[in-house]
């Protein structure tokens, strides 16, 4: 399933608040773990909704062959 706009913009406020300022040595590996971490959710997140998905189209399924 494709990220979706809410999910890039996630990701954009991390960027854009990574490089507002010259970053660092430390900012940067904060900020490799935060789009870790953020990169992490989004998938659970894509992952789960997928698995919704594929519920609901079982539920379908075995409704419309009653």
């Amino acid at each position: 399933m494709a990220l979706t706009s809410r999910d890039f913009d996630k990701i954009k406020i991390i960027v854009t608040e990574a490089v507002a300022d010259l970053p660092t040595r430390n900012d940067l590996d904060r900020l490799e773990g935060r789009i870790t971490t953020a990169i992490g959710l989004l998938q659970r997140d894509t992952f789960a909704r997928l698995d919704q998905h594929e519920e609901r189209i079982t539920r379908l399924e075995k409704a419309n062959a009653k």
